[in-house]
């Protein structure tokens, strides 16, 4: 059966995807006469053509859902990398995930998600995951998937045999009328310039994606307001001032994500009993009159991200019995706001699977222990920063931090104890970043055992550390290391020579005498690392 794949790797891993489930010989020879079957054609001589069939064959294998999902990869642009979230919001859209499929506890994001599992299994798709630091300074994780070249010309030629107006976009204004009135996806490229069409005219459209276009005066184009069958609308990353009030009257609309810039937002969300994904600009958003913005009512939602209780109503998420993936934004002017959000985390009444939280603690707060130490035992607590004094970490106990803790950032928290002591005993950690003066002591120590699933570690200005010890047997998988001004430290740690898994290492902004030791007398220290970079240095 390897001979048709001509010693194409896609190929191979593709056959392999169609044999990986097939566990007996009947079923592994049903693949391999399939397959002949396939080469038997006319004209299927070539050897790029016998890998054609492989990969065509890796289709016609697929459940009917599966192949409208693969199909719609055709959208994007070659080369173009999407995201994991957002693709599976638009089959969702789109009516290609199957609501009969969810088991118990399901949502339509987990059956979306199981049907791209499976695509990547087969190696239709390709999926990418890497570290990445935001604009914000927020280490992020960043999921994506594409089309090999290979995938996405069959893609393409399959897609010539189906009903165009099911998958395709409108780049431009040229399309008939007809076209455009039957049009059910319109997609506007980042830096494509384009004459922009009447929205009016676009009377069946459920997905309508603008991410990262600059719209004219900043002004959002008339008509979104009339559009009743969307189901999916991005503003992600635009430039614009304000959203229409008339957005409350789309009644179906089930994904938002209006991410990005400082914009004005109608208090009107409330209106939107079908939304199921909520995502706010990162930035705290101005509403009009000063009013807070009022969620209360969105009671199938499940996604809400940046949640700022500087300008929403914490209270209001007691009112969200679906909710299951929170990202919020608590500034603790009074402890009251924090006090609201930690009684409904660590209430029973909720769903949620998944929490992110950004704190933000007044120089005057009162209590920054009682906040801390509560802060950290809420169970669906995934992501947490704090920016704030806080005194010092709790001790290590189970009963005191989530075990579902995976990626911590501190800012300006003035810790005088070392954090690594307590940090490292964290189960399931896997991305640490200590930032600004968030640890004011001059020694730090990595214990052998500590940190056994951390992955990526950031010091970034921490002005006073002089010396890191990193014992044998710490960060055992620790696979990438920024230094970023510790103008005080002058050396690495010996210890770093263990980390085998170690793959990068970037060094920034630190004194030249410090840079000179890690090329010279220290560099056997990470000879083993495959990629060492330098930023800017200090005399």
């Amino acid at each position: 059966m390897l001979r048709p794949c001509g010693g194409v790797p896609l190929a191979i891993v593709v056959l392999g995807g169609l044999l990986a489930n097939r566990h007996t010989l009947y079923e592994w020879k049903r693949v391999h006469y399939s397959l002949n079957q396939y080469l038997m054609g006319e004209g299927i001589d070539k050897p790029d053509q016998r890998v054609q069939q492989v990969l065509a064959l890796s289709y016609k294998d697929l459940p009917y859902q599966l192949k409208s999902c693969f199909l719609y990869m055709g959208n994007f642009q070659e080369d173009y990398s999407v995201s994991i979230e957002k693709l599976c919001f638009l089959w969702i859209a789109e009516g290609m995930v199957d609501p009969k499929e969810k088991v118990e506890g399901e949502t339509m994001m987990d059956v979306a998600e199981r049907y791209l599992g499976e695509l990547a299994q087969r190696s239709m798709v390709q999926v990418e995951s890497s570290i990445v630091i935001s604009v914000f300074r927020k280490v992020e994780e960043k999921t994506t998937c594409r089309l090999h070249d290979l995938m996405r010309e069959l893609c393409l030629s399959k897609r010539m045999g189906e009903d165009s107006q099911s998958y395709g976009n409108v780049h431009d204004s040229s399309s008939s009328s007809t076209g455009i009135t039957k049009t059910r996806k319109l997609a506007i490229y980042f830096g494509l310039r384009i004459d922009f069409p009447n929205l009016k005219e676009f009377k069946l459209l459920r997905v309508l994606d603008f991410e990262g276009y600059r719209f004219n005066e900043k002004r959002l184009p008339e008509g979104i307001g009339k559009l009743i069958h969307l189901k999916y609308l991005s503003f992600r990353d635009c430039w614009y001032w304000e959203l229409p009030s008339s957005i409350g009257n789309l009644q179906f609309l089930q994904i938002l994500d209006i991410r990005g810039r400082r914009i004005i937002i109608p208090n009107v969300l409330w209106k939107l009993e079908s939304l199921r994904h909520l995502y706010l600009p990162y930035l705290p958003h101005t509403i009009r009159k000063n009013e807070k913005l009022t969620l209360d009512g969105l009671s199938h939602l499940e996604t809400l991200e940046n949640f700022d209780t500087s300008v929403c109503v914490p209270k209001d998420l007691f009112t969200l019995p679906d909710l299951q993936n929170l990202k919020a934004k608590v500034k603790v002017r009074c402890i009251k706001d924090m006090e609201t959000i930690i009684n409904y985390l660590n209430g029973t009444s909720h769903h949620l699977r998944c929490t992110c939280l950004d704190i933000i603690l007044s120089s005057q707060e009162e209590e920054p222990f009682l906040v801390s130490r509560k802060v950290f035992a809420i169970h669906s607590l995934e992501r947490l920063l704090l920016n704030g004094k806080i005194g010092n970490l709790p001790e290590y106990h189970h009963d005191h931090f989530s075990v579902s803790l995976t990626r911590i950032y501190l800012v300006n928290t003035g810790l005088t104890e070392d954090p690594m002591t307590t940090l490292e005993k964290l189960p399931n950690l896997k991305s640490l970043k200590l930032g600004h003066e968030s640890y004011v002591g001059n020694e730090m120590v990595c214990s052998a055992g500590g940190f056994p699933q951390l992955r990526n570690l950031i010091f970034w200005s921490l002005t006073k550390l002089e010396n890191w010890r990193v014992d044998e047997g710490a960060l055992p998988v620790l696979s990438s290391l920024i230094l970023h001004y510790c103008k005080e430290m002058k050396r690495l740690s010996e210890g770093l020579k263990f980390l085998t898994n170690l793959q990068n290492l970037y060094i920034s902004d630190m004194l030249k005498a410090f840079r000179d030791k890690v090329e010279g007398e220290d560099s056997y220290i990470i000879r083993h690392v495959p990629s060492v970079k330098f930023g800017f240095e200090h005399p």
